[in-house]
């Protein structure tokens, strides 16, 4: 225990997020566990011995790790319970991003959109495989609500759709899952879906390039994507339409960390909290010198830039 609270305070000094609200609290948590600790044993002794404090700080760390982006900073999200933003608001796309929705996700969606004046989105992305069979059905709500028609006409695209979505969570480059081979699907979702083997790894640098295209196509604006916390798939997408966008997104430093991160990147650190993947920015910083995302710049930046 000793060398593992050493490594965490380490950790969080040296973390890329090490100002951020998160971190504070978890650096505040740990102070207060350690504190704790030193009490006499008759008053340590109603809350039991060393595995629950254990408990107590791994429960901390997990929660605060989970849950903090980072409601009310700039550039994050501007409605923390679906860790929601707005990516692009201009006369050729309404852009949006969240986390897993579902039947309850949907609603809160509604509500928060109609609040602020904002279109409900035409087209829907879902880029992860969870969610499909017991104990957890939120793609599955998520298609039959959508397919409904309660709100609207809405294309969902996911991952065992016509137009398959998976993205691989850490770098595209380096695909590691094969949805098919996976039995991802419960009895429920085969109703609706058929795995197609292929014995392929899915969620490659060609499935990114697919979704891009989705996103930027005028025609299913507005557009919302998502992915299981709405953090890794979702900040990689976010990240290279911030790159096509280009500008202070590239060029502005925020010098104030250890480690340089253009605005696009601090962005992305912004909506994945203490859960930041430097595999996600090593791939953007690659992708973005594929000759098929500089064609898809030329072509849409211009657009995605105006105000």
């Amino acid at each position: 225990m000793p060398l593992l609270s050493a490594l965490f305070l380490e950790a969080c000094e040296k973390s890329l997020l090490r100002d951020e609200p998160s971190t504070k609290f978890l650096l505040s948590s740990f102070t207060n566990f350690t504190n704790l600790r030193r009490l006499p044993m008759p008053v340590m002794k109603p809350f039991g011995t060393e595995p629950f404090m254990k408990l107590f700080f791994f429960t901390t760390i997990l929660i605060a790790a989970t849950t903090f982006p980072l409601a009310g900073s700039d550039l994050g999200p501007s409605y923390p319970d679906l860790n929601f933003g707005v990516v692009i608001s201009n006369s050729h796309y309404t852009i949006y991003r969240s986390e897993k929705l579902g039947r309850s996700g949907l609603r809160k969606l509604a509500v928060h959109l109609q609040k602020n004046n904002l279109p409900f989105p035409k087209t829907v992305i879902y880029m992860h495989s969870d969610g499909y069979k017991f104990p957890s059905y939120f793609a599955l709500e998520e298609y039959e609500d959508l397919e409904s028609g309660v709100y609207g006409d809405v294309q969902f695209y996911h991952p065992f759709g016509p137009l398959r979505t998976y993205v691989d969570g850490k770098s595209p480059y380096f695909p590691s899952h094969d949805i098919d081979a996976e039995n991802i699907l419960g009895n429920r979702a085969k109703e609706y879906f058929q795995p197609v083997p292929d014995n392929k790894v899915d969620g490659g640098a060609e499935d990114v390039l697919k979704v891009l295209e989705i996103v930027l196509n005028p025609d299913n604006q507005p557009v919302l994507y998502h992915c299981l916390g709405g953090r890794h798939r979702t900040g990689m997408v976010s990240m290279l339409l911030r790159y096509m966008q280009g500008g202070d997104w590239l060029e502005k430093r925020n010098t104030s960390r250890e480690k340089d991160l253009n605005l696009a990147q601090y962005e992305y650190s912004k909506f994945v909290g203490l859960l930041f993947r430097k595999e996600n920015l090593e791939f953007v910083d690659i992708f973005q010198y594929d000759r098929r995302f500089q064609k898809m710049k030329a072509t849409f930046g211009p657009w995605l830039r105006e105000h």
